[in-house]
């Protein structure tokens, strides 16, 4: 699997760490680790699913996977609801997160200027 995404900056990555671990210690959500990168991102190609069309793209923050379930996805989300999580993120970069089949590792990061 190959992601295009952008790394956070320094401010929203810290951020994004921290949710990760109150989330890990409240909820056992320890998935999100596999990509050990906070990023935002528009879509994750897995292969040629309608999924994964542009049209279908949402930009986002993942703040877990692998190891969400319905009733833990329940109590997350009313966890943080109660947060403020309305952010403005600067996009400056373009990078690839390549999985290696045991992780996720940085590939390629542009920088973007204008």
């Amino acid at each position: 699997m190959h992601a295009v995404v952008s790394l956070l900056d320094q401010s929203h990555y810290e951020k994004v760490e921290a949710l990760w671990s109150e989330l890990a210690s409240r909820f056992g959500l320890r998935g999100i680790y596999r990509t050990p990168y906070p990023h935002f991102s528009c879509h994750v190609a897995a292969g040629t699913v309608d999924y994964y069309h542009p049209e279908s793209w949402v930009p986002h923050i993942t703040l877990a996977e692998h190891d969400l379930d319905a009733a833990t996805a329940g109590r997350a989300v009313e966890f943080l609801l109660n947060r403020d999580l309305y952010w403005e993120v600067i996009i400056d970069n373009v990078a690839l997160i390549d999985d290696t089949g045991t992780r996720q590792e940085l590939r390629l990061r542009f920088d973007l200027r204008g």
